[in-house]
């Protein structure tokens, strides 16, 4: 008997899940009319690309290289994040003062207000 590809759909999807946390069930997808975009396969193969695997070859949850990230999978160019190489500086207005420490708090990158 064919299955129907959205419930396969939905059953690969389920499959990334992990245990803890929002639990959602194939029956309530299917009546939410919820839909699997597989046109966005490759874009989710370079997401997942840019992680490190671990000893069996699963991807740890860690990105070491945000601009490479930013620029890859999510389109942007280098003068969208302040802060990366041969991008704008950050401005100083991004920094923090934190008296109670004696010193101040700096992002790394920052998104371009454009």
């Amino acid at each position: 008997m064919a299955r129907d590809p959205a419930v396969l759909a939905h059953q690969e999807w389920l499959g990334y899940v992990q245990p803890a946390g929002l639990v959602v069930s194939i029956p309530a997808l299917l009546d939410a009319n919820a839909r699997i975009n597989a046109i966005l396969g490759p874009e989710h193969r370079r997401f997942l690309e840019m992680f490190l695997a671990d000893e069996n070859d699963e991807p740890i949850a860690k990105i070491d290289d945000f601009p490479e990230f930013a620029e890859s999978v999510l389109g942007w160019v280098g003068s969208d994040l302040y802060g990366a190489p041969g991008a704008p500086p950050l401005p100083d207005s991004l920094e923090v003062p934190l008296h109670e420490l004696l010193l101040g708090h700096r992002p790394l990158r920052a998104v371009a207000d454009r």
